[in-house]
This record gives C-alpha cells, sequence and structure tokens, in this order.
C-alpha cells in the first residue's frame, strides 16, 4: 500500500515537501489530506496539489483515520502543540527542523512519541540526499583517513521575528550543526565556544561557533541572517578533504580530493519556493521504510542514545570493523535474515527470544554460526537473572525434594499495539509470551524433551493465536503446564512443586526478582535505569550481556547456560504447538507447500490439476478434490493421485488441510460455492467470471471482506509471461500513450452440451468475452470507460451468440472487442499507441506470442504430463503460483487482479 500522507501547514515549506512527493511512484507515496488554520487557505491548497481532503483545523486532520504520517510544516514555536496533537492521536510525525524550540520541548516530544509507540523524525534533509549518503561511505572507508576539521557557512536574509522563531541559529545553522553532528557520527562536543550578535528584539543576527571533540578533532561554523556567506562545507581528514559546494544544506554536488561528482534532483512539477525542495523526495523515502521496518524513528537521525556512530542500514553495522558482537532487536520474522548477515560477517550474535519463526529457520541461523565460527546466543534474558541463578542451585540441591510439577503464565492484553494482530509481523502468544513460559520449564527440566504435548487455544482470523494452554508429559509421570494470552492479563507468576517444598516465582515471572521458597521471600532487585524502559525491569538484561561476554573472554561459541541444545528443543516443541493449535505463520508457509483443494471434476478442474503438477511439489500440492457424486471424485482422484475424494463440496469445506480451494463448477454456481468455501474460511480461487450479475459479485466479495479470507477471478490471461511483460512496456511508455485496443475471441460452442443454456451460464459474453473485457481492462489499468455501446445477437433460448462492444475512455482512448460461440474468429488483440504497436497473436487468451513493432517474442508454456482439454492449459500454473505469493504475504486478492 502507498504511504498516506496529511499535511499539517499550507505554506511555502509544505507546499515544497508536497510537490517533491509527487517525485515518488503513486503507488509508495500519495497526499491524502491538507490542513491549515483557515479552511480556504487549505482548499487553496488541495486544489493546487489535487489533494482529496482539506480540513480548517489540525484537529480534523489528526482524527482523519486515512492518514498514516503526518508532515509537520508550521513555524517552529508551532512545533510542539502540532506534534503533541498528531502523537497524541497515534499518528507518525515527520516535523520541519528544528524539532521544537529547545531541548525541554524535543524531550516532551520524544517521550510523546514513545508513550504513543508511533515513528518520529525531525525532518534532516540534509542527511539523506545522495551527496550525504555518498559522505557517510567514503568516511566509513576512511577514504580521506581520520577526519580532524569540518567547517561549514550558511548566511542569507532571513526572519528576524522573534515569536516566529527567527533568527541565524534555529533557521540556518540547525543545518550547519547537523552535518558536522553526521560527519562525527552524533558523538557530543567536549567544549563549545560561541559569540554572536543578537537584535534589538532578541534574535540572533550572527552567530561564529567553536566545537572540540575528542582525539583533538574540530569543528566550527558560521549563520547569518544578514549577508550571503559562501554556503558551503569542507571535512579535512589526514589523506585528503571533501567539499560541498554551495547550497551545503542541499547538497547535489561534491569535491573528493579535486574531482568534482554531480548527483542531481528531479525537476520539479510546480515552481518552488526554495532550492532543491525536491530532495524533500528523500526523507520521504526514509520514512516510508521506516514505517515498513517497524522503526520508530530513522538510523539517520538518531534522536537520543549519544551513540558514536550511527548506519542506514544493517549492511553497513556488519562491516564495522570495531565490533565484536550484534544484538539483534529487530521484530522475529526478521530474525533468520538479521542473524545471517551479522554471521556471515563473521560478528558474534545475541539475537532477540525466540531466535526464528520456526524450527527450519532456527536450524539455518545454528549451521550458519558453526559454518563461521562465531558466538550465537538467544536472549532468553530470564535465565540470567539472580533468582533464575537461585532457582537452578536450589533445585541442583534438591532442596524441593524431586521436581514433579512446573506451572507457568504469562498473559498482557497486545492486540492494541500496531502490528500485534498481523501474521507476518508479529510473534503471537506462544512467540511473544510463551517462549517465555516454555523456556523456564525446559530450565526446570534441564532440557529434556517432553514425552508428550497437548495443546490448545484459539486463534484470531488473520491466523494469529491469541490465547495457548499447554500440558507436557515428562518421564517419572513429571508434568508440566502453561498458559499464555495476549487478549487478557495473567498473573505471570510460575510454581515449581517438589516432593519437599514448593518454589514460587511471583510476577513478572519472565524477569524475576522475587521468589518465595517453602513459604519464605527472597528480593533479587535489578539497577535503575538511566532513561525511561519500555518493558519491565529492562535493566536485568545487563545479566545476559554480562553472560555473553564471559563466554567470548573464554573463547566459547555458545553459553553453557542458554546452549543451542536448548534454542533447537524450544523451537521443536514451539512448532508442536503452533501446529496443534493451528497458529500458522507466512514463515512456515514459506516452508509448506500450499494445499489445493479442487471443487468439481469437470474439463478446466482437470486441466488447473495438470498445470499444478507443472509446479514444484514443495510449494503446491492437491490434497483433496469433491464433485456431486462420490464415484466421479473418486475417479479423478485415482487419475491425479489425490489422497482424498468428497462427495459433496460441504466435506471439501470441512478439511482441515486445505489451504484454498479452485472452484471449476459452471458459472451459475459460483455464488453457493464461493459463498461455501468462504463462510468456512477457506481462501478461493473462481473461475471466471465469478458470478453471473453484479449483485452476485458484490455478494462473494461482501463474504470474503467479512470472513478475511483470500480470494481471486480467474483472469489467467494477466499471469501469463507474455502479460508480463505488455504491462511492463506499457509501464514503460515503450509505445506511447495508448490510444486503441482490441480483441477478438471466437469458437464455435454450440455442440458442447450447456453453451446455449441460459440457466447453466452459456453465451459468447460469460464463456468468451470475458477474457477480452479483462484484456482491455488490463491495459487500460482498471479505469471504468465513460460509455459502453453494446450490439449483439441472441438465440431464442435469449443465450448470446455473438457480441460486438465499443468502450470510450477519458482523452480520446477506445476499446472494442468481439466475441462469439458461434464462429471462428482470429482471437488475437492488439495495443496501439502514438509510438507503435503490440499485437498479442492468438491466442490472446493464453499468449504465448508478441509482436511489439514488428519483433516478434515467443513465451512458451510447459509441456502437460496429460493430455488437456483447453488450449495451453498449463500456463494456469502462473495463476496458482501468484495465489501463493500473495498468501504467502498475507493479501486478501491479487495486485494484478483485483476484486
Amino acid at each position: 500500500m502507498a504511504t498516506r500522507w496529511g499535511i499539517c501547514g499550507a505554506g511555502k515549506i509544505s507546499d515544497n515537501f508536497t510537490v517533491a512527493l509527487k517525485k515518488r511512484p503513486a503507488e509508495d507515496h500519495q497526499v491524502v489530506a491538507v490542513a491549515a488554520r483557515k479552511l480556504e487557505d487549505a482548499q487553496e491548497f488541495s486544489r493546487k496539489h489535487n489533494i482529496s481532503k482539506a480540513y480548517g483545523s489540525y484537529e480534523e486532520l489528526a482524527r482523519d483515520p486515512d492518514v498514516d504520517v503526518v508532515y509537520v510544516g508550521v513555524v517552529h514555536p508551532c512545533h510542539l502543540n502540532a506534534c503533541k496533537l498528531f502523537i497524541n492521536a497515534k499518528k507518525n510525525v515527520l516535523c520541519e527542523k528544528p524539532l521544537a524550540m529547545n531541548a525541554k520541548e524535543v524531550k516532551e516530544i520524544l517521550d510523546s512519541a514513545e508513550k504513543n509507540d508511533v515513528f518520529l523524525m525531525e525532518a534532516a534533509w540534509t542527511r539523506f540526499f545522495p551527496a550525504s549518503v555518498q559522505i557517510r561511505n567514503l568516511l566509513a572507508q576512511e577514504y580521506i583517513g581520520e577526519v580532524k576539521m569540518v567547517r561549514a557557512d550558511y548566511g542569507v536574509p532571513r526572519s528576524d521575528q522573534k515569536e516566529l522563531g527567527g533568527g541565524a541559529l534555529l533557521d540556518l545553522g540547525i543545518y550547519c550543526l547537523q552535518f558536522i553532528s553526521m560527519v562525527y557520527n552524533g558523538e557530543k562536543p567536549e567544549s563549545i565556544q560561541a559569540s554572536g550578535v543578537c537584535l534589538e528584539t532578541g534574535v540572533n543576527k550572527t552567530l561564529a561557533v567553536i566545537l572540540k571533540y575528542s582525539k583533538n578533532r574540530m569543528a566550527m561554523f558560521t549563520c547569518f541572517t544578514g549577508v550571503q556567506l559562501h554556503n558551503d562545507a569542507i571535512i579535512v581528514g589526514t589523506k585528503g578533504k571533501i567539499q560541498v559546494p554551495s547550497p551545503m544544506w542541499c547538497p547535489t554536488s561534491l569535491v573528493v580530493n579535486k574531482k568534482e561528482t554531480q548527483y542531481p534532483v528531479p525537476e520539479p512539477s510546480l515552481p518552488l519556493n526554495f532550492t532543491n525542495s525536491t530532495g524533500k523526495r528523500f526523507e520521504a523515502g526514509e520514512v516510508r521504510q521506516c514505517l515498513l521496518k517497524g522503526n520508530e524513528t530513522s538510523a539517520f537521525c538518531l534522536l537520543k542514545h549519544s551513540i558514536s556512530r550511527v548506519y542506514g542500514s544493517y549492511e553497513e553495522l556488519a562491516r564495522d570493523p570495531d565490533m565484536d558482537i550484534v544484538h539483534v532487536g529487530v521484530i522475529p520474522p526478521y530474525h533468520l535474515n538479521a542473524c545471517k548477515l551479522f554471521i556471515n560477517a563473521k560478528k558474534n550474535v545475541l539475537s532477540e527470544k525466540s531466535l526464528a519463526m520456526n524450527t527450519k529457520e532456527v536450524k539455518e541461523i545454528l549451521d550458519s554460526a558453526k559454518k563461521n565460527n562465531v558466538f550465537l546466543m538467544e536472549a532468553a534474558w530470564t535465565r540470567f537473572f539472580q533468582a533464575s541463578v537461585q532457582i537452578r542451585n536450589l533445585l541442583s540441591w534438591e532442596y524441593i525434594g524431586e521436581v514433579k510439577m512446573v506451572r507457568a503464565d504469562y498473559g498482557v492484553p497486545l492486540l492494541h499495539m500496531s502490528r500485534s494482530d498481523q501474521k507476518d509481523r508479529c510473534e503471537g502468544a506462544l512467540l511473544g509470551l510463551g517462549i517465555c513460559c516454555l523456556q523456564f520449564i525446559c530450565m526446570v527440566y534441564k532440557g529434556e524433551k517432553p514425552e508428550s504435548i497437548q495443546a490448545s487455544g484459539t486463534c484470531l482470523e488473520t491466523g494469529v493465536d491469541e490465547t495457548v494452554a499447554v500440558i507436557l508429559r515428562y518421564s517419572k509421570n513429571r508434568m508440566a503446564m502453561f498458559t499464555c494470552s495476549a487478549g487478557v492479563e495473567l498473573h505471570s507468576d510460575a510454581i515449581i512443586v517438589g516432593t519437599k517444598g514448593t518454589i514460587q516465582v511471583l510476577s513478572p515471572m519472565w524477569c524475576p526478582t522475587s521468589l518465595v521458597v517453602n513459604r519464605k521471600e527472597t528480593q533479587q532487585l535489578v539497577p535503575e535505569p538511566s532513561l525511561s524502559l519500555n518493558f519491565t525491569y529492562s535493566t536485568g538484561k545487563r545479566c545476559e550481556v554480562e553472560e555473553v561476554r564471559q563466554c567470548l573472554l573464554k573463547g566459547l561459541k555458545e553459553s553453557p547456560v542458554m546452549s543451542h541444545a536448548y534454542t533447537l528443543l524450544l523451537a521443536e516443541m514451539g512448532d508442536e504447538i503452533c501446529q496443534q493449535v493451528g497458529g500458522v505463520y507466512s514463515q512456515d508457509y514459506q516452508n509448506m507447500a500450499t494445499r489445493w483443494g479442487i471443487c468439481s471434476v469437470g474439463k478446466i478442474s482437470h486441466d488447473f490439476t495438470v498445470a499444478l503438477k507443472t509446479l514444484p511439489a514443495e510449494d503446491h500440492q492437491v490434497v483433496a478434490v469433491a464433485a456431486r457424486k462420490l464415484e466421479d471424485a473418486q475417479e479423478f482422484s485415482r487419475k491425479h493421485n489425490i489422497s482424498k475424494a468428497y462427495g459433496s463440496y460441504e466435506e471439501l469445506a470441512r478439511d482441515p488441510d486445505v489451504d484454498v480451494v479452485y472452484v471449476g463448477v459452471v458459472h451459475p454456481c459460483h455464488l453457493n460455492a464461493c459463498k461455501l468455501f468462504i463462510n468456512a474460511k477457506k481462501n478461493v480461487l473462481c473461475e471466471k467470471p465469478l458470478a453471473m450479475n453484479t449483485k452476485e459479485v458484490k455478494e462473494i466479495l461482501d463474504s470474503a471482506k467479512k470472513n478475511n479470507v483470500f480470494l481471486m477471478e480467474v483472469a489467467w490471461t494477466r499471469f501469463f509471461p507474455a502479460s508480463v511483460e505488455i504491462r511492463k512496456l506499457l509501464a514503460e511508455e515503450y509505445i506511447g500513450e495508448v490510444k486503441m485496443v482490441r480483441a477478438d475471441f471466437g469458437v464455435p460452442l454450440f455442440h458442447v452440451p450447456r453453451s446455449d443454456q441460459k440457466d447453466l451460464g452459456g453465451g459468447a459474453l460469460l464463456g468468451l468475452g470475458i477474457s477480452c473485457l479483462q484484456f482491455i481492462s488490463m491495459v487500460y489499468n482498471r479505469e471504468k470507460p465513460e460509455s459502453i455501446q453494446a450490439s449483439g445477437i441472441c438465440l431464442e433460448t435469449g443465450v448470446d451468440e455473438s457480441v460486438a462492444v465499443i468502450l470510450q475512455y477519458s482523452k480520446n482512448r477506445m476499446a472494442m472487442f468481439t466475441c462469439s460461440a458461434g464462429v471462428h474468429l482470429h482471437g488475437e488483440a492488439f495495443i496501439a499507441g502514438t509510438n507503435g504497436i503490440i499485437e498479442v497473436l492468438s491466442p490472446m487468451w493464453c499468449p504465448t506470442a508478441l509482436v511489439v513493432n514488428e519483433k516478434v517474442t515467443q513465451y512458451p508454456v510447459p509441456e502437460p504430463h496429460l493430455p488437456l482439454n483447453f488450449t495451453y492449459s498449463t500456463g494456469m500454473r502462473y495463476e496458482a503460483e501468484e495465489v501463493r505469493q500473495c498468501l504467502l504475504k498475507g493479501n486478501e486478492t491479487s495486485a494484478f487482479c483485483l476484486l
């Protein structure tokens, strides 16, 4: 989906930012609303920039549910109130620099963003220009040696109004200051010396600053609101220098050791108020990437923690030679790639729990660590608390006798948080909370594998597990049980019951500070934090950090307290529990075949099943087939080697092993069949046309939306490689602007039973013309025609034999098609543009050859292993793979076949 922007403020800077956004792809960025203090100003802005919604107050913008992120472009004295308004409304924020008028206000905004769990970034746009990216690369490579001096100047006539935040430092010097900070990787200077001239209003007119850094490094800058300065910058190193010619605050060229390189920005679609403002596109792109990754701020624009080096990619961190070990704190679905990146760079790794999403991924990470001979530990931090150390000591002394029962609970309402119910981005109750209970039990029973696991739970419609209850049976009649919930608060404590007493772990059991051993309580407190924390007792992570250090000092590659064997056992147990509960994640699907059920055993279902066999068996499997007669289903199953055959569609709908159903019944039966499977929470791929009319189509769509399942109409033409190439050529405007599309499809059908029967959906349009219509719709990007003129011939039964249609589109563009169930037509199509023609040779409905400006290219389909009923039916493999990819991504329909 596009990142949907709201614009706060209708001034010059907001105008330029909106122009810059137009230089980003529309599928990635859209401005959906603008707000100003006066409605007429917002309306004028919206007309100028073609924005659909205009508001006369910022409060209305804050309430708009369609806004993902707000660009705050008001004057900086208003930043505090504006940012807090949007942040408290749970909106992500990109705020113009400076973020606020002073450190106190900045802290207030930061605390608000942290409390509301939203993204916040100060618009230090200079940092995102390609020239700035190149500067960081050169410095990381020590291309000019060790940096010793940085200088920057910025002077232009600017505002001197105190109430508007005028003055040299906040308006201009902020650029110099952030540039120096970027060069020195956010390091805090050891001393600051400043001198300047202030006007009678109290606004600083001129400012000169000297900054002294460690290792005898210096920086200086000058800013002036009264006169024009050179407005350039220079970085001097022991082996050379980097010059940033004017304008240094929006750089488009660098001179590196006397060699100049240009980094131009795009041309604007409208006049700009400020220099190179289309370069704001780069910071907008950074915001989108941060939101996609779930980050709460940008690595290029860190607002706290005073870390000396910051990188804009994990790859840069992996290349840092001064790094001994990396803590991987991304969300669990990203652990596999992140861990492997650092491990392959020979970095030791401490990765947050759970180490990965399933056993297969865990093994991949463990094997990588072993191959690269690096230290790796899963951050099961509970094990390293002093209370946990005390538990292990008491158990080794048999202080409570032989352990017979272990119980643990962990429940916290999480579903109000962003991503918490998203299958591809979160961990659910088990991986998010239950992992703490599971590893606690595993610790008590010293990594022993249970003899049996019984699990039950409730899953959200998205497939994420909300609540899980598990019973574990161990040898010698020992038991364990735990409950975890992302929906409700539980006691979140634990107990170990032995033959001579009990050990109680008081809440919070996942970061324990209190034990009650045979009714005697002991406290094991953790240190106070220097900054506010996001999670309970997080300073207790110091214990696992020290464990890592001791392991590295001893040359160990794994911790004896949290060994790789423990990690693997946890993953295996987690997989078993997930399978029993039914909570399956996208990562699990990546390692599983998409399991198909086939509804009906006619000719088209035969061909689709043959097409599936041309795809890898590890990706696609047909597990069941259903027909109205059991013997028909059984015959089909024998022919295609399918394990289950049903004599009713209802049985297929109840099959728990079916992920998606291919509906191949005649189209008058599509409505009932689709609704049957959709209401059974099955994903559906339905033959075209989806239904007999608009009313039925809407009914099916509403059902799919209500049940939150994937649904796609089989417009198979769209997925052929030839069609993919067509879309690519059109996107590149290879034949210029399209002016005419034509398609024909005619095949004598009336010798086929049902083809002339109205109640069985016979006729030319639904049987053949639908292929022409969807082809035209694809070319014109689903645009609705301005007018439709149609003529045709109908049989006495009321079924259409031949249809000819003219479609008129905006900008004097046309389309026409003819379909006939009575005679053969050429069965081809063409697209005429201002610079050429694309011809689709017959059969256009399953294309394997294109002629582009008289050049022919072939796109053959695989050979079938069984005879087919229809032309090139193995091409159905492409739509099947599209379904799989959509399911892996959690999509509810295909972007190529929107419903």
